[in-house]
């Protein structure tokens, strides 16, 4: 028979770690960050220089006033919290995200990001320089027109919402935004702070700081090239939004399929 193991310290107290004991776990707890999604993180936030230069042509430049959605969005590209996208998307990458839950590149994404023009988008021509501003007429920043399209709104309902009908709450917005949206990168105002949630670089250096970052291994990339992966800038996306619609408190189903369907019946169910 083998040896019984014997404790020889006080019943209940743990003996305290040396120095020269801590020192090797310490080095084992050392670890980097992950890649962002498309690895690297997106600043899109003006300088005050250009934000002094912009604030000067905004006489001659066409404005485009957004809704508080649009602005949302405007804001979270402006952080990096939509890397890697410089701007609101094109033809190529919203019919990439509507059919296949990733941008042309392939990288995972799984909600359009686009800026319904509306009746302005006959204004707009390519090339153009477009202030951005709220509802209230506050600049928030700039648009450089790449270009404009036409969306099937019924395409993209079925698809991202998994429904058309309009008593869905994210499906009656879509459709009254209207087709019509403009493309192209942005340059973005800086919020004030309490605005908007903690950037992604503060968010990194924070995590950094306290030591808590998770290791950068083959897994991890692999797992944030997966669709669930690319949910965090859309979730942070739709907590934006419900402060600006507080009264429906709607969420819209972000992925969608057999799979995604079968656990959402037996979530019900249960």
């Amino acid at each position: 028979m083998g040896r019984k193991a014997v404790w020889k310290g006080r019943p209940g107290k743990v003996t305290p770690m040396t120095l020269e004991s801590r020192e090797p776990r310490v080095a084992e707890k050392e670890a980097t960050l992950v890649s962002p999604l498309g690895g690297a993180l997106v600043d899109l936030l003006m300088t005050p220089d250009e934000l002094a230069d912009l604030g000067a042509r905004t006489e001659e430049l066409i404005s485009l006033r957004i809704s508080e959605t649009a602005s949302a969005d405007l804001a979270l590209l402006g952080s990096g919290a939509y890397s890697p996208l410089s701007g609101f998307q094109g033809r190529s990458d919203y019919l990439s995200v509507v059919e296949h839950a990733q941008l042309s590149d392939g990288t995972p994404w799984t909600l359009p990001i686009t800026l319904p023009a509306g009746d302005h988008a006959r204004s707009l021509q390519e090339g153009a320089v477009v202030a951005l501003r709220d509802e209230e007429g506050h600049l928030l920043g700039a648009l450089t027109v790449t270009e404009i399209y036409d969306r099937d709104l019924e395409a993209e309902a079925r698809e991202v919402y998994r429904t058309t009908d309009q008593a869905h709450p994210g499906v009656a917005a879509l459709f009254a935004q209207g087709p019509t949206v403009v493309a192209g990168p942005v340059r973005v105002a800086a919020q004030a702070p309490g605005t908007v949630p903690s950037t992604p670089v503060e968010t990194r250096a924070t995590l950094a700081d306290r030591g808590s970052v998770p290791r950068e291994s083959g897994s991890a990339r692999t797992r944030q090239r997966k669709p669930a992966r690319a949910q965090k800038p859309q979730a942070q996306r739709l907590e934006l939004r419900r402060r600006v619609q507080p009264s429906t408190g709607a969420v819209p189903q972000l992925r969608r399929g057999p799979r995604f369907r079968r656990l959402s019946c037996r979530s019900t169910s249960a």
